[in-house]
């Protein structure tokens, strides 16, 4: 194992137990239990979407204002669009230093 690798595995633990990861300013918590709470959130809001009747009821829903509280108890409020974007790159920034500390030369 390389250093690098080995700075990466102690920088994945360190985000997973207390440093979280920011988007946009807001720092979510990382440990195994957020993403998949974070993951079941992101699909719940496609789904809601897909049941949707019309193109009309579906953009009233994409704008509608979802509240999501960060790793230090704050609460921001987006609209869904808005939400689903932060929690993609919150899941790409996740497995992005995931590949990094488990990835071999």
């Amino acid at each position: 194992m390389t250093n690098e690798q080995r700075w990466a595995k102690a920088n994945l633990q360190w985000t997973e137990r207390k440093g979280g990861i920011t988007i946009n300013g807001i720092r979510l918590a990382a440990s195994e239990r957020d993403r998949s709470l974070f993951a079941q959130g992101l699909i719940l809001l496609r789904e809601t979407e897909d049941m949707l009747p019309d193109e009309i009821t579906k953009t009233a829903f994409r704008a509608s204002m979802q509240t999501i509280a960060d790793a230090d108890g704050n609460t921001h409020t987006m609209s869904v669009t808005d939400l689903r974007s932060l929690l993609v790159a919150y899941g790409a920034a996740y497995q992005a230093m995931w590949t990094a500390a488990n990835t071999s030369d």
